[in-house]
């Protein structure tokens, strides 16, 4: 089974073949734009701590990162949403 890593490596490939050259241009141009902004030296880096934070449940109910924590393990999921 290949690493992740190696699975990027492999899409970012075939993503050049099936993207036109202008849309792969202006992704170029925002990830430039995002680093320049130095949002990466706030990044959470694999085994760092998540800051605890609030959401609101499928019940409507505030629920904290704490609060599940205090009965199991959590994995997180950032959703970028349906591009």
């Amino acid at each position: 089974m290949k690493t992740l890593k190696e699975q990027i490596a492999a899409f970012d490939k075939e993503k050049i073949k099936r993207i036109p050259q202008d849309f792969l241009d202006t992704m170029h141009t925002s990830i430039l734009g995002l680093k320049a902004t130095g949002l990466e030296k706030s990044c959470l880096l694999t085994g760092d701590t998540a800051p605890d934070f609030t959401l609101i449940n499928h019940n409507n109910e505030q629920r904290s990162l704490t609060d599940y924590l205090k009965t199991s393990a959590v994995v997180l999921n950032f959703y970028r949403g349906g591009w």
